[in-house]
């Protein structure tokens, strides 16, 4: 049986817009699908596959995921004692994206889209699978039978704090922005599909690490 982690993450800025004009453009956003970018040079180098959704973008590199909120500083969630992983897209998408910025020799063209990546063997039995649910993103830790739950630290580095609710969320806070993890949803999946719920929550080991 597999054991998944399901995390829902989302954020909030500090934008000027009014109620009317915010509430559009969630509207909006919420009805375009998630797509993961390969970088084909409109990324810096380190990337490797890029996305872009409400107030928020993600970049995906070797290293693991760096989260930018509109008008506060990236922060770099990192897998601590982690292994180096394969990084590989699923699920290609028709749609592809061209990009006309500056002189001719640095546009890039028909460049793929997937709606999920996939960090394999983070840990011994461990995959991370991210991707978009309504415009929001998602992340599953999937664990393989007689994978180690408890091998999964998450550290966030940038200039903010890092704290949970009292509803049991993860919640970062730099000036400017908002980043909250949803508690974890985690369940046990049977061969045939049948879901079993696993009890579990968020625990904070250091100012910046939790498990």
């Amino acid at each position: 049986m597999f054991r998944t982690l399901r995390i829902l993450l989302f954020a909030s800025a500090a934008l000027s817009l009014t109620a009317a004009e915010t509430t559009q453009g969630q509207a909006a956003l919420a009805r375009l699908p998630l797509r993961f970018e390969a970088n084909q040079g409109q990324f810096q180098s380190d990337v490797r596959y890029g996305a872009r959704a409400g107030g928020y973008s993600l970049l995906l590199t070797n290293r693991g995921p760096e989260l930018s909120v509109a008008g506060a500083a990236p922060v770099a969630i990192s897998l601590v004692n982690s292994r180096p992983a394969a990084i590989e897209p699923l699920g290609q998408l028709a749609a592809r994206t061209n990009y006309f910025v500056g002189s001719r020799e640095n546009w890039h063209t028909g460049v793929a889209s997937y709606d999920r990546v996939r960090y394999r063997g983070v840990y011994p039995g461990v995959d991370v699978i991210y991707y978009g649910n309504q415009g929001q993103l998602e992340y599953d830790f999937v664990l393989q039978p007689g994978a180690d739950p408890r091998a999964i630290r998450l550290k966030f580095a940038g200039a903010g704090r890092l704290g949970l609710t009292a509803a049991g969320d993860l919640s970062y806070d730099a000036p400017g922005g908002r980043i909250v993890q949803k508690r974890p949803v985690i369940y046990q999946e049977d061969s045939d599909g049948t879901r079993h719920e696993v009890s579990g929550r968020y625990v904070l080991l250091a100012k910046s690490t939790v498990a």
